[in-house]
């Protein structure tokens, strides 16, 4: 029975530490996505600027982030946009 409780005591230890590697890799791996989008965004934000000269805004980050580079220029991404305009009206009504 004793080396019962062993084995199970070191499958315990051994489970914890791969949950915990696996939570630490997942945390690297939505830090790498958060980047790449970012990237992404402005990368894509800056092109709008230069060929619009206009100033890039959220509903031209939410549409080229929901249609792709050209997003912004896009009717299929407006109802992405209203969604995200919700929200962040949402968030902002709430922090006052």
């Amino acid at each position: 029975m004793k080396e019962l409780g062993f084995t199970l005591r070191v499958t315990q230890e051994v489970l914890v530490e791969k949950l915990v590697r696996a939570s630490m890799k997942q945390e690297v791996f939505l830090r790498t996505c958060d980047s790449i989008v970012t990237l992404y965004l402005t990368y894509w934000g800056k092109q709008y600027e230069k060929k619009t000269g206009k100033e890039v805004t959220d509903e031209v980050y939410s549409k080229i982030h929901n249609g792709g580079p050209n997003g912004w220029n896009k009717e299929s991404t407006e109802k992405y946009w209203k969604k995200v305009k919700e929200l962040l009206y949402d968030k902002k009504r709430n922090h006052n």
